[in-house]
């Protein structure tokens, strides 16, 4: 894949995020296509993309609830940036994912409320 493939999916799944109601409670993952080092597809491996934010100081008033929200979006977006737009041609070693090298053919974007 080229990395206008990525960085494609990495827009798309960006909208998603912001398109999304995220709460607390919501795990949001990039899931991993990958193939071995001879071309075979690897089982399918997520990395969760949700930070964990908490606020001191400021109580649990309207702004702060709409800051820690803000941020929360803001890191998983930051997430997807770091993760997707860059993603190599070539093997690579993926924390969370197989022991050993794989290469990225493309990825999903699995949003999950625990309500729905």
């Amino acid at each position: 894949m080229s990395n206008d493939h990525f960085s494609r999916r990495a827009d798309e799944f960006i909208a998603m995020v912001r398109a999304a109601n995220l709460k607390a409670s919501t795990e949001v993952n990039l899931c991993y296509h990958c193939v071995d080092e001879y071309g075979n597809p690897v089982a399918v491996f997520k990395i969760p993309l949700t930070p964990t934010i908490t606020l001191h100081g400021m109580g649990n008033s309207p702004a702060a609830r709409a800051f820690v929200a803000s941020e929360y979006r803001n890191t998983i977006v930051l997430n997807i940036n770091s993760l997707v737009r860059g993603t190599p041609n070539h093997p690579i070693r993926i924390d969370g994912g197989p022991c050993f090298p794989v290469t990225v053919k493309d990825y999903s974007l699995d949003i999950i409320q625990p309500d729905e």
